[in-house]
C-alpha cells in the first residue's frame, strides 16, 4: 500500500492490479490475483481494495489467501506462550502451496481452467508477471516451474543463487546465507562468478505439482519482545521455491532476464533497495523503454502507468517527448479506446521545471465480466478520453494538472501552456482547451 511510483500516484498493489486490467484489455480473458496475507495485513489489505473498489478489477477474481502460522520456538526449542497466547509466525511464502489446497482454491482455479500460478514478492515493481516471453518459455519447455534469474551485482549481493545439486541431479536455490566467502568469490576458468545467476523469486509453477512435499528451513535468533524482554527465537518457515528439491530437473527451466528491466527489491526506506532507489529505477525504466525520439535531461521525472505504456512494444504511443532539467510527466490514460489513434506521437515539451499530469479516471471504461465464459469485455462508451490536438509546449515552471472522469472527453487544441493550469471534466462532457 506503500506509493511506489516515481510521482507516488501507484502503490504496489494498485501497480499490479493497472497491469492486471492492461492485460485483461489485451487479451479479452478474466486475470486471476491471489494476494497471500498474514493475520496481521489481512483486514488492511482487503479494506484497501474495498476502498478502491478493487481498482476495477472483478471481485470474484480478486483472493485474498490467508498463510498458516507456525510457533515460534526459545533457544532450548521450546514454545514460547507470553501469559496470554503463544507467540507465532507466517510459514514463509512457501506457505502457498499449503494455502491453496487446504482453502480449495487451487480446486476453483482448476475449474476455472487455470494450469499455472505467476507467484512474486509485492515489493518488485519490475516483476512484470505478464512478461510472454517467461510464460512461452515455461509452455515451450514442458516445464513444471521456472525460475527467473539476473545476474548478481557483486559477490555479496545478498540475494540467493540457482545451482545445480551434481549429487542428486536437482537444482536447487541456496540461500545468500548459506554461502560462505569462498563460494560467493568462487570463479569460473573465464573468472566469472561461479554462483551468479541471482534469485529474484518470480516463479510460475503448474498447480498440477504444488502438493509435493518439501522440506522447510530453520530461520534462526530472531529477537522478539516478550514480558520478560527480549530473547532470541527460531522458526520454520518454507520456501517457494525449494519446490524444485523434490521435481525433476528436466522439468525445471531458467530464464536469465536483464536485471534492470525486471528486478527492483524494495526492502528499506532510504539507500540501497530503498523506496527511493526503486523511484529512480523505474524513471530509468520508463525513459528506456521510449525510442530515440524522446530526449531527457537532468532529473527529469517520467512516471506511466501499464494502461498506457508497459514495455517497449508499447513505445509507438509517446514519442518525439522532450523533457528538461527537473521536469515530470505523469501519464494514465488509454488512447486505444479512442480508435487507436496516436495522440501523443504530436509531441509534448517540458521545460525546466514544468509538470504535466494526464490522469483518465476510466481509461478502458467499465469491463464487463462474464464468470462462465472467463472473458471480459470493455465498454468504452464510458472510457475518458484525451486528445492533443498540435505539439504541446509546457513553459518553464508552469505546473498543468488534467483529469478526466469517466464517459467524459478532454480536446487540448493549444500549442502552448504558460501558466498553471487545473482542468476537471465532469462525467459526460466534453471540453475543449
Amino acid at each position: 500500500m506503500v506509493p511506489v511510483s516515481p510521482m507516488g500516484y501507484m502503490t504496489f498493489l494498485s501497480l499490479f492490479a493497472e497491469q492486471i486490467l492492461r492485460l485483461q484489455y489485451d487479451t479479452g480473458t478474466i486475470v486471476n490475483l491471489i494476494i497471500m496475507v498474514s493475520k496481521s495485513t489481512e483486514n488492511y489489505i482487503r479494506r484497501y481494495f474495498e476502498e478502491n473498489n478493487y481498482f476495477g478489477l472483478m471481485r470474484m477474481a480478486v483472493f485474498f489467501l490467508r498463510q498458516n502460522e507456525n510457533p515460534r520456538l526459545d533457544p532450548d526449542g521450546d514454545i514460547i506462550f507470553d501469559g496470554e497466547k503463544i507467540i507465532t509466525t507466517g510459514d514463509g511464502h512457501g506457505g502457498v502451496y499449503r494455502a491453496l489446497v487446504e482453502s480449495h482454491l487451487r480446486d476453483e482455479l482448476i475449474i476455472r481452467g487455470v494450469e499455472s500460478v505467476l507467484m512474486f514478492n509485492v515489493d518488485n515493481p519490475l516483476a512484470r508477471f505478464s512478461e510472454p516471453s517467461r510464460i512461452g518459455y515455461h509452455f515451450a519447455r514442458n516445464a513444471d516451474f521456472t525460475i527467473s534469474a539476473v545476474e548478481k551485482v557483486e559477490p555479496m549481493e545478498k540475494i540467493g543463487v540457482v545451482a545445480l545439486n551434481r549429487e542428486e541431479d536437482k537444482y536447487r536455490v541456496i540461500e545468500y546465507n548459506l554461502l560462505n566467502d569462498e563460494m560467493k568469490n568462487a570463479r569460473d576458468s573465464n573468472n566469472n562468478l561461479l554462483f551468479s545467476s541471482g534469485h529474484i523469486n518470480v516463479n510460475l509453477v503448474n498447480l498440477s505439482v504444488i502438493d509435493k512435499r518439501f522440506p522447510p528451513i530453520v530461520y534462526r535468533d530472531k529477537k522478539i519482545k516478550i514480558r520478560e524482554g527480549q530473547i532470541p527465537t527460531s522458526s520454520l518457515e518454507w520456501l517457494n521455491q525449494d519446490l524444485i528439491q523434490v521435481l525433476n530437473r528436466g522439468r525445471v527451466a531458467i530464464l536469465g532476464l536483464p536485471r534492470e528491466k525486471y528486478f527492483l527489491p524494495t526492502k528499506n526506506v532510504k539507500g540501497v533497495d530503498s523506496i527511493e532507489s526503486t523511484m529512480s529505477g523505474m524513471v530509468r525504466y520508463f525513459k528506456d523503454i521510449l525510442d530515440d525520439s524522446c530526449k531527457f535531461y537532468n532529473n527529469s521525472v517520467l512516471d506511466i502507468s501499464p494502461i498506457f505504456i508497459s514495455d517497449e512494444r508499447d513505445n509507438h504511443r509517446l514519442r518525439n517527448l522532450v523533457m528538461e532539467e527537473d521536469s515530470k510527466l505523469f501519464i494514465r490514460a488509454n488512447f486505444d479506446s479512442d480508435k487507436n489513434s496516436l495522440l501523443l506521437n504530436k509531441g509534448i515539451v517540458l521545460e525546466r521545471g514544468a509538470t504535466l499530469k494526464i490522469i483518465c479516471k476510466e481509461p478502458y471504461g467499465r469491463f464487463e465480466y462474464d464468470y462462465i465464459s472467463n472473458t471480459a469485455k470493455c465498454d468504452n462508451s464510458n472510457a475518458s478520453l484525451f486528445s492533443i490536438k498540435y505539439p504541446l509546449k509546457i513553459k518553464a515552471g508552469v505546473s498543468v494538472n488534467l483529469q478526466i472522469e469517466e464517459g467524459s472527453t478532454l480536446i487540448v487544441e493549444k500549442k502552448e501552456i504558460s501558466e498553471n493550469t487545473e482542468i476537471t471534466v465532469k462525467k459526460g462532457e466534453i471540453k475543449v482547451c
